[in-house]
């Protein structure tokens, strides 16, 4: 009697990934020219000897006009305020879909001399915010965006350096850089290490 052939068939099985509740940063380079982000920058350092720190009761110690002193309300800063807000509301249509007329809610300047930083926070009550670099010497402390799963189980045994493991995204200033995200995301700034040149950033919330 002949003994029973056992066959192994293997079959290819096909898996549809979909890629639900994704998070989209938009980054920007050279928007505006170097003439006008010394222009930009003369303005924040003029302007910050005279406004009171908006930031004084965070725990870094980044300047932040924040509160006390509105860029929106500046036409000095119309032509950048213009422009990040026509870019976000680009961003809106093509990545989301959506058609509403954003406006921008506030604006701010930030200047960080060295050891200066930011800890981590998001921009509650509203859909975009916004950061532009009007000069991000070397040593200007990163961008960091935290993934909402760090504080999951991870998977295990990966490099973390694709769009589904990454734990945390860093953006190294540039000046000329926008840098567009959704409000509620976790992010933060590391430390300012140039001790001879500070960083201005300019930062929006969007409604």
């Amino acid at each position: 009697m002949e003994k029973e052939s056992i066959v192994k068939i293997e079959r290819k099985i096909e898996i549809t990934v979909d890629k639900l509740f994704p998070s989209a940063v938009a980054r920007i380079d050279n928007l505006m020219p170097s003439d006008y982000n010394e222009t930009l920058k003369d303005v924040c350092l003029d302007t910050l000897k005279v406004v009171d720190d908006g930031g004084a009761h965070w725990p870094c110690n980044t300047f932040s006009s924040m509160g006390t002193y509105d860029i929106l309300t500046d036409d000095r800063f119309s032509r950048i305020n213009e422009s990040v807000t026509d870019i976000v509301r680009q961003l809106a249509l093509e990545i989301f879909d959506s058609d509403y007329n954003y406006q921008p809610m506030n604006g701010w300047f930030n200047v960080a001399d060295e050891y200066a930083y930011q800890e981590y926070h998001i921009h509650p009550d509203s859909v975009f915010s916004a950061v532009y670099y009007v000069c991000a010497p070397e040593g200007s402390g990163d961008l960091v965006f935290e993934s909402p799963l760090q504080q999951m189980v991870l998977v295990k045994n990966t490099d973390g350096t694709n769009e589904f493991t990454h734990g945390y995204y860093k953006y190294t200033p540039k000046p000329g850089t926008l840098i567009l995200f959704r409000s509620h995301m976790k992010h933060m700034v590391q430390q300012h290490t140039n001790e001879n040149n500070c960083r201005i950033s300019l930062s929006y919330n969007f409604d």
